[in-house]
């Protein structure tokens, strides 16, 4: 394996830089290989990708790291042997990225590239699950390719330069526009989801969790209510990991039924010696709606990050390891909601 190029920068005293490495212009990439790109997109599938990643053989994890522990000297490389080598791979990276057709300087030579395997393993209702976007969330099924149930995983990504993407045939996972937009979304969901002080999971969102999965199994029609009335359900924090104030807040178009307004008022009472317990001072709960709150007057105030929609909970369930279940499931927001009104900052389109 090649583990230096024998390029220099300017200074002994570091490291090349990506810049350092790429050509000076479009011109100069290798002929006709950004043009071949231009067919590739964000969810396209690709055959035969490498799987590979760095690891101490002698702290070994993954079963693949521990086959080298006999003749590792130390850290090192790993490829993924044959019977763990993907037969396919998903491409993760930005469509615009890809082949970065308006750049005067391209400058991304590589993208990113996720295991695809055929999981005969996962029992009906495992697959059910996946089909309809529920499970967990680092797996994503890929409907449209032929010859059997196969899933992505996003628990890694790994780098391949563009030329060899050039040699490869895109492949159609997906079936239409809609549902290969759910690499995006997916991604998104995995990399923006906030982390939340053990002792406020512990004394104000798991509690919440369970009220409202009791309400769906208890007062149906009420929760059905809420679920169309109420679009986000939003938590304002003076700080994500050690919070001292804390409220509960709730994004409507429209205020909601009274009964729907005492049931949080009954959820807030019975909650908040807990979270006294856990140190934070839980404020009662607030409705803001949609058409009078923006993202620079959420962003402003108190720490503010999407919780889940209430609507999400048929999704929701609490997998081992996952500490922060309000995050662990999404729906796509309704089209009703405006997508001003998210928490997160909106991205340009390229």
């Amino acid at each position: 394996m090649i583990i230096d190029g024998g390029l220099a920068s300017d200074s002994s005293d570091e490291p090349l830089t990506i810049d350092d490495g790429l050509p000076a212009s479009r011109g100069e990439w290798p002929s006709g290989l950004l043009d071949a790109l231009r067919p590739f997109a964000q969810g396209h599938v690709v055959a035969d990708p490498p799987l590979l990643y760095y690891a101490d053989p002698s702290r070994p994890i993954w079963a693949r790291t521990a086959a080298y522990t006999a003749e590792a000297a130390g850290p090192e490389i790993i490829e993924a042997g044959e019977q763990a080598t993907p037969r396919y791979g998903l491409i993760t990276s930005q469509t615009c990225d890809i082949s970065e057709e308006d750049a005067e300087r391209p400058i991304r030579p590589w993208v990113q590239v996720a295991p695809v395997y055929y999981r005969t393993d996962l029992n009906s209702g495992e697959q059910t699950l996946l089909r309809n976007r529920k499970g967990p969330r680092h797996l994503l099924h890929l409907p449209a390719l032929p010859g059997g149930f196969w899933v992505a995983d996003l628990r890694i990504e790994v780098p391949v330069e563009k030329g060899w993407l050039a040699t490869c045939e895109p492949i159609d996972g997906f079936g239409d526009e809609t549902r290969q937009r759910a690499v995006g979304e997916r991604i998104a969901l995995l990399r923006s989801r906030p982390a939340f002080a053990g002792r406020f999971v512990d004394g104000v969102q798991r509690p919440l969790v369970a009220a409202l999965k009791n309400l769906r199994d208890t007062d149906r029609a009420l929760y059905d209510r809420m679920d169309m009335q109420v679009d986000e359900v939003c938590v304002e924090l003076d700080s994500l990991l050690d919070p001292s104030q804390a409220r509960v807040t709730l994004l409507c178009e429209a205020h909601p039924d009274p009964d729907i307004q005492e049931w949080w008022e009954r959820w807030w009472d019975a909650v908040v010696p807990a979270a006294n317990d856990a140190g934070i001072n839980l404020h009662a709960f607030a409705v803001r709606l949609l058409s009078e709150t923006t993202i620079a007057e959420v962003a402003s105030e108190l720490r503010c990050k999407r919780a889940t929609g209430v609507g999400s909970l048929e999704e929701l369930t609490t997998h081992e390891g996952d500490l922060h279940p309000w995050q662990h499931e999404y729906r796509p927001p309704r089209p009703s909601a405006p997508r001003s009104t998210s928490c997160s900052r909106a991205t340009a389109s390229c």
